[in-house]
């Protein structure tokens, strides 16, 4: 194998003015953004996946503050370096000149305990103190930010809950050398959720609240050099006299349900852990286990182009979205698209003008498929698929919720997830609706945006299905992901039982995302249901077993053709869905066909309409959830791929009419203010590289690296048609690459000068491959011209806007 290039670190040589200049640690499931302010203080704010509060925010820890006296102002004066080691999610900081450095800095998240470790060595004798830094000081009735933050206004005021303070733990409870605060939720928002979306009689098991008694929150314990201070320094940790060399540990930890002492017992335990890395060599040894651990990593899988900046730029735009994802993805809930666990306050939300406190994030705390999955089907190809599992478990362990709303609101059977989830599976308050329509189903959301939007569960479907051919795990998909799989598909052939005169389903009524509200047959979900269908047909038979009421080979005869049509003489293409009307986003559901389904993609019959599609789409945007580059790729379309890339990770460096595509860039002198406070606050001033936003989301916006990220992954490997490598990679670009295949297979590829070095797929393509899916043949999609002129004007009207 070729030797694994480990992506550089990040250095600055200055200090960070506030939080926007913080650089993100962790290790998958305690997370920390950190930075340096240039009077020598070290801030860190510490989150975790799962400390979910009783208004569904996902909430920070706590922020620790260290202060050194005396303060190394003038050694800050002499020399800087904040060094970020990406290949070992360590922060190293080093104060004064380089021979001679007044104080080193050391911190990172242990990669095998919910531990953040600190280490400080200083020159000269310096005392040390580190403060756990609440900010939900008093318990209060939480504000319009504050639900905004969470799960949005309820349907009952009365019963909104009360957020509580945080504790500052009685020492006594904790070990030695120990304080902490916690969180504890004495209420929460479940039932009264629960209640109005008529899902009361949904107790599956006893299952319990799952925010009710949740406590969360954080223990530092220090070295013997450290003590815990006393009032008003009750969570402090403080030196017992100057000295040279100092180190803590934070942990990070969870309970539910739990009181404030079990959370201190549990939490204490961890933290006594914790503490022997402190001592003797225990440090040295931690240490090396976390290298060893993310060296595992990055030697998985790397793609590196080269050749001109540009190329230097979408590898360092790819390697720190992976980074990213890997330092908060691996906890027990998903990834959350609008921040992450790196959101932080200091800049104005530009939508509402808010000024966000450390817990805010635009969109709240629910889970929107169409940005978390961009966040996800990039973790295929890099084989980091221990990544996409919180995400496949949210929707497992939602599943028979999902089920029960089916099967008692509506005259369908089977399971559909709405667009937004709050992690257990409900809706929002405000998407189920607080004045719904007569007669709507009591299964379906009451959102004009969201009332027939069911996509998302079919793309989730091709999800699960790409996971098995990539892990080749069979009894996880059995277990798992064949129950979604089946009850997604069934509530399509329940849900929608009229046929036309040739047998087809007619999918009425729906909408093509949240861009058409009116749709027949969507060509995002005849797409979806023609790749899901087939694939599944493909898989060995004890794969898919044999389901009631869902006969596959029957719903493959009955999916509708594709719609094509050319409205404007340019050529036919995709269209939205059959009929279609009502439009009221900035989404291209017929470019669906493309990615994620890859039924007019290239290799495909189809690829010269999915060209024409692409070529007249109607939204030209790009940026945060907009996968017009992923598209290009798709399509083998080289340059255009590179250059709308380029214009949303290096604007500089992309091509006039890329950049203009940029959502900062439009013009947005006719937008109502709403619409111009979003448009135009898109770039916060932030340090990160790989940090975007706010953009649509919130910042760091997640789907606006994955698409950077899964973008130049298809440029360089596609497995729809065959194992296709470079389908869309540029001339002028080398490539040293080692990918993930469906199979599962690895596949490295090394070019110099556009000659190839290096190539080996391993195990080889012709090797028997029953997960193999319809590789070495492309899907065929039966299509339908429509030339109905009043099918078409919809579209023609909006023509002229672009």
């Amino acid at each position: 194998m070729p030797h694994t290039p480990y992506p550089a670190p990040l250095i600055w040589e200055t200090p960070s003015e506030d939080a926007l200049g913080a650089v993100p640690l962790g290790n998958g499931e305690l997370a920390a953004s950190a930075w340096l302010t240039p009077d020598g203080t070290l801030r860190l704010l510490v989150g975790r996946t799962d400390a979910w509060d009783e208004i569904g925010r996902l909430c920070k820890l706590t922020q620790l503050e260290l202060h050194l006296d005396p303060a190394p102002v003038e050694a800050i004066a002499e020399g800087f370096e904040h060094r970020l080691e990406l290949h070992r999610a360590r922060l190293a900081i080093r104060i004064g000149r380089a021979d001679r450095p007044a104080h080193r800095l050391t911190v990172w998240i242990d990669a095998h305990r919910p531990a953040l470790v600190l280490a400080h060595e200083a020159r000269e004798p310096t005392s040390l103190t580190a403060r756990l830094v609440p900010w939900r000081t008093e318990a209060r009735e939480p504000g319009r930010a504050e639900l905004s933050a969470g799960l949005g206004p309820l349907a009952d005021p009365e019963a909104v809950p009360r957020i509580e303070a945080d504790h500052a733990i009685d020492p006594d409870r904790l070990p030695a050398n120990a304080v902490a605060v916690a969180h504890r939720n004495g209420s929460s928002v479940y039932a009264s959720m629960l209640a109005h979306q008529g899902l009361t009689g949904f107790d599956p098991e006893g299952r319990e609240d799952p925010l009710l008694h949740r406590a969360f929150g954080a223990v530092m314990i220090g070295d013997d050099a450290l003590r815990p201070g006393r009032e008003p320094h009750a969570t402090a940790l403080i030196s017992a006299e100057a000295g040279r060399v100092h180190r803590l540990a934070l942990v990070g930890w969870t309970e539910q349900p739990a009181t404030i002492a079990q959370w201190a017992e549990g939490a204490g335990a961890k933290a006594a852990d914790a503490a022997a890395v402190l001592r003797g060599d225990g440090l040295e040894a931690a240490r090396g286990a976390h290298d060893a651990a993310w060296e595992r990593f990055w030697s998985r899988s790397w793609i590196v182009a080269t050749g001109d900046p540009a190329a230097e730029a979408v590898t360092r735009a790819a390697e720190l979205q992976r980074y990213v994802t890997a330092i908060a993805g691996r906890g027990a809930y998903p990834i959350k698209f609008n921040g992450s666990l790196f959101n932080v306050p200091g800049y104005p939300d530009p939508w509402s003008g808010r000024d966000p406190d450390p817990d805010y994030r635009r969109w709240g705390g629910a889970y929107w498929f169409q940005n978390s999955r961009l966040v996800y089907w990039p973790t295929l190809a890099s084989g980091d698929l221990e990544l996409a599992r919180p995400w496949i478990d949210m929707f497992a362990r939602a599943h028979s919720l999902a089920r029960y709303r089916v099967e008692r609101g509506s005259h369908a059977r089977g399971a559909y997830f709405p667009e937004t989830i709050t992690f257990w599976g409900a809706m929002r308050d405000a998407d189920y609706g607080f004045d719904r329509p007569e007669g709507h189903p009591p299964a379906l959301a009451g959102s004009d945006f969201l009332a027939h939007y069911f996509e998302g569960s079919l793309e989730l479907a091709a999800f699960l299905i790409a996971h098995l051919r990539y892990s080749g795990d069979r009894a996880a998909w059995l277990e798992r992901s064949w129950p979604i799989v089946r009850d997604v598909l069934r509530f399509y052939v329940s849900f929608y039982t009229r046929r036309d005169e040739a047998g087809h389903l007619v999918i009425e009524p729906a909408q093509a995302l949240e861009t058409w509200h009116e749709a027949t047959n969507p060509s995002s979900a005849v797409a979806g249901l023609h790749r899901v269908v087939n694939e599944l047909l493909a898989l060995p038979a004890e794969l898919r077993p044999e389901a009631e009421d869902l006969d596959l080979p029957a719903l493959a005869r009955a999916v509708p053709p594709l719609p094509l049509g050319d409205p404007d003489g340019a050529g036919p293409r995709v269209l939205p869905a059959e009929r279609f009307a009502k439009h009221a986003n900035m989404e291209n559901p017929e470019l669906y066909a493309v990615f994620p389904y890859a039924v007019a993609a290239k290799g495909t019959p189809l690829e010269a309409v999915g060209r024409t599609t692409i070529a007249n789409r109607l939204n030209r945007h790009l940026g945060s959830w907009h996968q017009t580059p992923v598209q290009y790729a798709m399509l083998g379309m080289a340059g255009a791929a590179r250059d709308t890339l380029l214009a949303i990770v290096a604007p500089d460096l992309a091509p006039d009419e890329a950049r203009a595509s940029l959502v900062s860039e439009l013009d947005t002198s006719d937008f109502p203010d709403w619409k111009k406070r979003m448009f135009t606050g898109m770039r916060a001033p932030l340090r990160f590289p790989g940090f975007y936003g706010p953009n649509f989301d919130w910042f760091p916006d997640q789907c606006h690296g994955g698409v950077a990220w899964l973008t130049l992954q298809r440029m360089a490997l596609q497995t729809h048609a065959g194992l296709d490598l470079l389908p869309a990679w540029p001339a002028e670009w080398d490539i040293d690459m080692r990918l993930h295949a469906p199979g599962p297979r690895v596949v490295e590829l090394t070019t110099r000068g556009g000659r190839v070095e290096h190539r080996r797929i391993d195990p080889p393509p012709d090797a028997p491959d029953d997960l193999a899916g319809h590789e070495a043949a492309p899907l065929p999609v039966p299509t339908a011209t429509i030339e109905d002129p009043a099918a078409l004007a919809p579209l023609r009207e909006q023509m002229p806007s672009r």
